[in-house]
């Protein structure tokens, strides 16, 4: 009984803070005629479990502090502070422009539900779910809201209280600019005083080159559908498509696949944001691969009429940089036109990057590094029996991916091999293989060739990449 009415004191007394903050919140959204007032909600305490301290571990552990602060000790001392709030449908949670960090609510954990962050227009740019956590952006950087949060069903929501975050943070430096967090963690800033410009520019290789005035001109383009929101099973891109966009997927799961519906390959944009409609725009080609959500996506759409306009009003800041990278593309697909028409989906440009990029050889290289390479990529297509990497490329330690078929490495011709290469994987001379060999077709095979002097050259020209060669389970 004790531990009951113990228990009812703290919720009361947390509900004489929240009321509080009610007020505080009533007062900001007075100043400005956009904002919604936070809607009224339930609160009551948590009890202290080790899921609890595990959830609150999760979410702090991915902040960028400058050193380490999550003892055990302080774990289970912001676990006991943890409050819950329950909310209805279609309530909003914080709003944009409103502080949730040190000055009014916190952190908020989801513990059961589901929500939509959407804009100041209303456009719905994300959906959180189950373990996903918002408000850390005010908490970290004591910056209003940059979208508000609303409730797509009944949710009950762990909330880390302002003067908890102040006891987490108190004199820790964030490591990370802003700008970064929200690149890492994939979020497109809405706020008026965010940088979109830097954003787009490290989220998409394409546009790394162009000046800041261009890219900023490019986003007011975009701007009234930056972010488009695609709920699982949806078509981001079909087979056979005109070249009129760039899409750039930067959150969620989504499969390439051809027109027959076979899987081509995985992307996951929770790690690395995706890009496909490239090799269409630059090279006036139909999109060869079908692209299919299979958990819900935020798309960044991105139209070739607005990037030619770009071009022409900024024609030294943005067109020579994409005249340069237009030639690349041009002179690729050119050299090997019979190739390409032969295996279109296979040699669709998307294909071969986020081939190399789930290859441990290149896993640690940055998308950057991966584009340049891509474009250094020479197709060729190998018979069964004949020879995919002659004496000669081995001894120059080419590189070898295999896209089709299997391949066999052979050191002696008296003797069966046992290294035998298929889709995906990446073949080079290692120390321990023999002076002499040969790569050799098991069947008929597609492969693209990189030579180790583009690949040592591009890799070291973008300082952040690591060639993983040989990677761990490449061994004799």
């Amino acid at each position: 009984m004790g531990n009951k009415e113990s228990r009812l004191r703290i919720a009361e007394s947390e509900s004489d803070e929240d009321d509080e903050e009610n007020r505080q919140d009533r007062n900001i959204s007075g100043r400005d005629e956009k904002s919604t007032t936070v809607t009224p909600f339930k609160t009551y305490s948590q009890e202290h479990t080790p899921l609890l301290v595990e959830k609150i571990q999760h979410c702090l552990s991915s902040f960028p502090l400058a050193k380490p602060v999550l003892t055990d000790q302080l774990l289970e001392r912001l676990a006991s502070q943890v409050v819950v709030r329950e909310y209805e449908a279609h309530q909003d949670v914080v709003c944009q422009g409103q502080f949730t960090g040190r000055k009014t609510n916190g952190l908020f954990i989801i513990f059961e539900g589901h929500v939509e962050v959407i804009t100041s227009e209303g456009e719905i740019i994300a959906e959180l779910f189950k373990g996903d956590y918002f408000g850390e952006v005010s908490v970290l950087y004591d910056v209003p809201c940059t979208a508000t949060v609303r409730t797509k069903g009944k949710c009950h929501l762990l909330l880390l209280k302002s003067k908890v975050n102040q006891k987490l943070l108190g004199k820790v430096k964030v490591k990370m600019e802003m700008i970064d967090w929200f690149v890492t963690k994939r979020y497109i800033p809405v706020g008026a005083t965010m940088d979109h410009e830097r954003a787009i520019r490290r989220m998409v290789p394409v546009f790394a080159d162009w000046s800041d005035l261009a890219l900023k001109s490019l986003v007011l383009e975009i701007k009234p559908a930056l972010v488009v929101l695609y709920s699982p099973g949806s078509v981001v891109a079909m087979h056979g498509d005109p070249p009129v966009s760039i899409n750039v997927i930067i959150k969620g799961r989504v499969v390439l696949s051809d027109q027959d519906c076979a899987t081509l390959v995985k992307v996951d944009a929770n790690v690395s944001p995706f890009t496909i409609g490239e090799e269409g725009v630059f090279c006036g080609l139909d999109n060869q691969v079908t692209v299919i959500t299979t958990t819900c996506c935020k798309v960044v759409p991105i139209r070739t009429e607005w990037i030619q306009n770009i071009i022409a009003q900024h024609p030294q800041e943005a067109g020579t940089a994409w005249s340069s990278i237009q030639t690349k593309w041009k002179a690729k697909v050119n050299k090997g036109a019979t190739i390409y028409s032969k295996y279109p989906t296979n040699l669709q440009f998307e294909v071969i990057f986020q081939s190399l990029k789930q290859n441990k050889v290149f896993g640690q290289c940055t998308d950057r590094c991966l584009y340049d390479l891509c474009l250094h990529c020479q197709p060729q297509e190998f018979y069964p029996g004949t020879t995919v990497c002659t004496k000669e490329e081995y001894d120059e330690h080419l590189f070898v991916m295999i896209l089709i078929g299997e391949t066999e490495l052979v050191t002696d011709p008296q003797m069966p091999s046992e290294h035998i290469f298929g889709p995906g994987d990446v073949f080079c001379r290692c120390e321990w293989m023999d002076s002499t060999g040969q790569l050799k077709a098991l069947c008929q095979c597609l492969v693209v060739k990189l030579t180790q002097n583009d690949v040592f050259r591009v890799t070291e020209s973008c300082p952040d990449s690591v060639l993983t060669y040989p990677p761990e389970n490449y061994v004799p």
